[in-house]
């Protein structure tokens, strides 16, 4: 059934008031007056620009939420440093606090991998734990 408009005669002669089709007429003409104010070139930029933004925004939202959620905790590192020096020199004193299986087994991908280290922060005396500075320096 095609749209009718709200001209018809019937809507707008005094002596027989508003009829409810004639309503029902007018919601469709503001209907139709939306929508053509939707469909407008300007209108519809700025509702495209403002939709990528809102997107983009939460995007980085939760960007920054996941790097603080899941990002290294402080002896990861050292871990990580462990496990390469201990594949590397075949030596445990880096992080001898525990057994060194896990941080062994942590360790392999990033050697298959290939990287670069600079040893020269180890430190070997009473007391030292050169595992923290090493893990920071390779991160």
């Amino acid at each position: 059934m095609p749209l009718r408009l709200a001209k018809s005669p019937k809507c707008h002669t005094p002596s027989e008031g508003v009829h409810s089709r004639c309503r029902v007429d007018q919601s469709k003409t503001r209907l139709q007056r939306f929508t053509s104010f939707a469909s407008r070139p300007r209108v519809r930029k700025i509702a495209v620009t403002l939709v990528v933004v809102s997107l983009l925004a939460i995007h980085a939202g939760l960007l920054a939420y996941s790097a603080t959620t899941h990002s290294p905790t402080m002896n990861e590192p050292g871990h990580l440093v462990a496990g390469l020096s201990y594949w590397e020199f075949g030596r445990f004193e880096v992080y001898r606090v525990n057994p060194p299986l896990t941080r062994l087994l942590a360790a392999l991908p990033v050697m298959v991998a290939g990287y670069e280290a600079d040893w020269s922060a180890f430190y070997e005396g009473p007391g030292a734990r050169p595992e923290f500075a090493l893990g920071a320096d390779f991160i």
